[in-house]
């Protein structure tokens, strides 16, 4: 459900939980039951709120079609924040257990390479400093003025 933004207006109120007069932690199976109580409710001439709003028998029924959906109720889950029924002292020991579970083995195994040749991709390329260099006498280069170089010159005839 799209939010409206207003100042001063919540609008995390206007859900479609809020909308069908149930809790995040309700199952399923109330979703259309409740929908089916609210409009029978406008249809005997009662107004149906939410936090002043009045609501139409279209707003009813989009809600528990939406909620019905398992993306739309997830999306409406994280929304509205719902809590867990557990008592205080279950519910730390449950954190405790995630907090422990969270902490990373101080170890872990390394996943086996299957093909050798896919670790150069993970490796930064070598510089200049990674090959000797030969001495510039060993290349085979002349100097201007060589025998080598006098063979080589185009001699024009004048």
């Amino acid at each position: 459900m799209p939010l409206k933004w207003l100042r001063g207006v919540n609008p995390y109120v206007f859900n479609y939980f809020g909308k069908l007069r149930i809790g995040p932690n309700a199952p399923p199976t109330i979703f259309q039951a409740q929908a089916k109580r609210s409009t029978q409710n406008l249809a005997a001439g009662r107004t149906v709120e939410l936090a002043g709003q009045v609501l139409d028998e279209h707003a009813i029924n989009e809600a528990s079609r939406k909620l019905l959906d398992p993306a739309m109720r997830a999306g409406e889950l994280l929304l509205v924040h719902p809590q867990g029924r557990q008592s205080g002292d279950k519910l730390k020991s449950v954190a405790d257990q995630i907090r422990k579970a969270a902490v990373p083995p101080d170890k872990g195994s390394m996943p086996p390479l299957i093909h050798a040749t896919a670790i150069y991709w993970f490796l930064p390329e070598p510089g200049p400093e990674a090959a000797d260099l030969p001495a510039f006498e060993s290349i085979g280069l002349v100097n201007a003025g060589d025998d080598q170089d006098l063979m080589l010159d185009i001699v024009f005839d004048e």
